[in-house]
């Protein structure tokens, strides 16, 4: 399945909402920024940092076949300085699921990253309980770098999660 990466924009908030329709349902791919309820003036909040300069956040919608919306990623956290940025809020609708899309978009990602935007290093981090995408992650050639105790809270409970980077070396040698 081909897929590409847009530009999220306001038109696209009414699908990002209806993925988070009952609590707990954003707990893996975004419980900070959008938590249950999400409301439209919520999500054009977390979008002001797209216009700031430096650019701090990216926003993007996955697309699927004939233009349909499969899914949301966040490229955040950039440092300039480092050249350095983190993939956040990755979710695909779940009527997508088990079909590659996360998989192509965060190699899509990775592309953009490391090619358009010059960046050296590229990081995500994966919930202890999510062996799914932390196989996916490191399948897809992203490396542990350690572990953070207890770091989030998702639903009441404590997690700790996974950081994994993958640098622009290591990108050119497995797109070689």
């Amino acid at each position: 399945m081909i897929i590409q990466l847009t530009p999220f924009t306001e038109d696209d908030i009414p699908v990002l909402i209806s993925w988070v329709d009952k609590p707990g349902a954003s707990d893996l791919w975004a419980s900070r920024t959008y938590p249950y309820p999400v409301s439209a003036a919520k999500v054009n909040a977390h979008l002001e940092k797209t216009k700031r300069n430096p650019v701090e956040l990216s926003v993007f919608k996955i697309l699927a076949p004939d233009n349909l919306v499969a899914g949301h990623v966040e490229l955040d956290k950039f440092d300039h300085h480092s050249q350095s940025a983190r993939i956040t809020r990755l979710f695909i609708d779940p009527k997508f699921r088990n079909r590659g899309i996360g998989r192509k978009a965060t190699e899509l990602l990775l592309k953009h990253c490391f090619e358009d935007l010059k960046l050296n290093r590229v990081e995500i981090f994966a919930i202890e309980s999510n062996s799914v995408a932390l196989h996916l992650y490191e399948n897809i050639g992203f490396k542990r770098e350690g572990f953070l105790r207890e770091n989030m809270v998702l639903s009441g409970e404590r997690f700790g999660s996974h950081l994994l980077s993958m640098l622009k070396t290591e990108f050119i040698t497995r797109h070689e």
